[in-house]
């Protein structure tokens, strides 16, 4: 079941970039830079140790009109337009780089991460003082070498800095003492692994007590030595504190115990918390089997803070715990409305999916919840009617009910959830069981970009005011059997930013694809066992971006010839997966294959069911 949380979080990190409607935020002369830098590396993909890695810099492209702001790992300024977060953590780049890099065009930059990546034992390039608006700067797990720049402590603004596991790194000239006394705006400090800091540990832990904000330390097998200075004790702000790996001597201060003072954490919370995690059991067979138990190391003594525990948030300023995030965690059993979950009251992120729930009823007790704005509660075996107390969480922005869920939406029906809940931005009811047609009101969702209602039952015409949905990026009504495609006949000049569309099982009859030709950003397209005819219309072609086309088990005809087939794909530079299986074409001869074989990026080419011998 994580396979598919998984694919929708993936989606989600993806979308939430905000991309402007009007004109492309993206300024040339970044956009430029940005892609002279993919360019600069190679993708390996076991140089990123995250096993979910992936090239998030893929599907950056060179078309004039395409806009960086919304390209993946990229965030602008709504305002300026000018990019303002770079997180190409995990992407698998390979090679090395300098202070010649085009990154260091991008000054506008406030947050950078390209940790776990391979930057081949490059030293960290001088010109990062180019970036001097960044406030976070992740390189960790990079494969990094030598002395850390002094350029780097021009970084002013830097509220967060990791360089930890490169092995490489050494803090001598400049030292630490330098780093702290231009550096004083730091709350996270991880320098794990960084070889040669050229102080004794009390001396260090002296100088660190002029970050007063500092409440994140880590100097892990950095080869220090000597005692723990009761220094530390002035660190008052301190949350995590990783001295292991180092040689050290002496008995821990006894100040080093007041650094915690008083948990963030309240006792109602923690209470509720513990006794959530009593009310269900430990099954591996509930998640995923790469899962694994988050509340396994919650526990009952009186000095343990909540706010620290696996899965939970709190707020800095209050100490409420404010996200709960314990989607694959084995969790198996019954919840009702006096579950003492529902007296985390501040809660605004709650994720649940893909556990087994025992075919719980969703609690009306969900009400208490009032300042969620985003709750997933997919593939976690729910039943029955969705409660009318949901209806009531108004600041909802992201809904997800999807997966092996038995549940209804009925009483009150889908129209009444998009009436009340019109913040949203995420709606996902996939297998729900609707019932009904799809409502004329969906352009109160004015803000909707992810909406998936897959084998929901669905009924009657697809109403024309879904193109009215001016910000959706992923559409899914497939598998409704019972629906027609109504308004998606008439030409689509609104869904610009649409980049998924999935309408496999509607009885379309006919093509469509002269309507959908204006979906200008489609990079995902599946039209299978809609019941089209006739030949593969070239109109196809103008969805220049797809990198996936299933068009498999509908009466298409007609010989696969080369002349064909260069008709159609011949402007899909980047499909990477074609499934034309179980249509009534022929398979032409082999020069088909030939075209094929040279002309696309095809990694998946499906044919089950094609006439082969032609």
């Amino acid at each position: 079941m994580s396979f598919f949380v998984f694919l929708y979080f993936s989606f989600l990190l993806f979308l939430f970039h905000p991309a402007s409607s009007r004109q492309p935020l993206c300024h040339d002369g970044e956009r430029s830079a940005l892609l002279r830098f993919k360019e600069s590396f190679s993708i390996k993909k076991s140089i990123s140790l995250d096993p979910s890695a992936y090239c998030k810099t893929e599907l950056w492209n060179l078309e004039e009109d395409s806009d960086c702001c919304s390209w993946d790992g990229v965030e602008c300024n709504e305002d300026t337009g000018y990019v303002i977060e770079l997180d190409l953590g995990s992407s698998c780049l390979y090679g090395p780089i300098n202070s010649t890099s085009n990154l260091f065009n991008l000054v506008h930059l406030q947050w950078l991460s390209l940790a776990d990546n391979g930057f081949n034992y490059s030293k960290i390039p001088s010109e990062i003082k180019n970036l001097s608006n960044l406030s976070h700067l992740n390189l960790s797990y990079s494969i990094f070498s030598g002395q850390i720049p002094s350029e780097i402590l021009e970084l002013s603004k830097l509220e967060s800095l990791a360089l930890d596991r490169n092995n490489g790194l050494e803090l001598q000239q400049p030292g630490l003492e330098s780093l702290v006394q231009k550096l004083t705006n730091l709350r996270v400090l991880d320098l794990g692994g960084v070889l040669n800091i050229s102080s004794s540990l009390p001396h260090v832990l002296s100088l660190l007590t002029d970050l007063s904000s500092l409440n994140f330390l880590s100097l892990a097998n950095c080869n220090l030595k000597g005692n723990i200075s009761s220094s530390i004790h002035n660190l008052n702000n301190l949350v995590h504190l990783d001295l292991s790996g180092n040689n050290l001597q002496g008995q821990i201060p006894l100040e080093m115990l007041e650094l915690s003072k008083q948990p963030l954490c309240h006792d109602g919370e923690r209470s509720a918390l513990l006794r959530f995690k009593e009310s269900l059991s430990i099954n591996k067979s509930a998640s995923d089997p790469s899962a694994y138990s988050k509340t396994a190391l919650w526990n009952l003594e009186e000095d343990s803070d909540c706010c620290l525990w696996d899965g939970v948030e709190c707020n800095e300023d209050t100490g409420y715990v404010i996200k709960l995030g314990l989607g694959s965690s084995f969790l198996y059993g019954s919840i009702n409305s006096t579950n003492t979950l529902f007296h985390l009251v501040h809660l605004q992120w709650l994720d649940l999916a893909d556990n087994d729930f025992n075919d719980s009823k969703i609690p009306s007790g969900i009400k208490n919840l009032s300042n969620l704005s985003h709750l997933n509660l997919s593939w976690s075996v729910f039943f029955g009617q969705i409660p009318l107390e949901i209806l009531e969480l108004s600041k909802l922005e992201s809904l997800d009910l999807s997966g092996y869920n038995r549940l209804e939406l009925q009483q009150p029906g889908l129209e009444s959830l998009i009436r009340k809940l019109t913040n949203l931005r995420v709606l996902n009811l996939g297998r729900v069981n609707i019932s009904s047609s799809l409502p004329h009101v969906l352009t109160d969702l004015s803000s909707l970009n992810f909406l998936s209602l897959a084998n929901c039952n669905l009924k009657g015409q697809i109403p024309s005011e879904i193109l009215e949905l001016s910000q959706l990026e992923y559409l899914d009504l497939s598998w409704n059997s019972d629906l027609q495609p109504g308004g998606l006949r008439s030409p689509v000049d609104k869904l610009t930013n649409l980049k998924w569309l999935h309408l496999d099982g509607i009885n379309i009859s006919s093509s469509i694809s002269t309507s959908l030709g204006n979906l200008s950003s489609l990079t995902h397209l599946s039209l299978s066992g809609c019941n089209l005819q006739g030949t593969i219309q070239s109109s196809i072609g103008s969805f220049t971006k797809l990198v996936y086309l299933d068009i498999s088990s509908n009466n298409f005809r007609g010989k696969l010839s080369s002349q064909t087939l260069s008709s159609v794909l011949g402007n899909l530079t980047r499909l990477n997966t074609l499934r034309l299986s179980y249509n009534n074409f022929s398979s032409g001869n082999s020069s088909s294959w030939s075209w094929i074989a040279k002309h696309t990026k095809l990694t998946q080419l499906s044919l089950s069911g094609v006439n082969l011998a032609g």
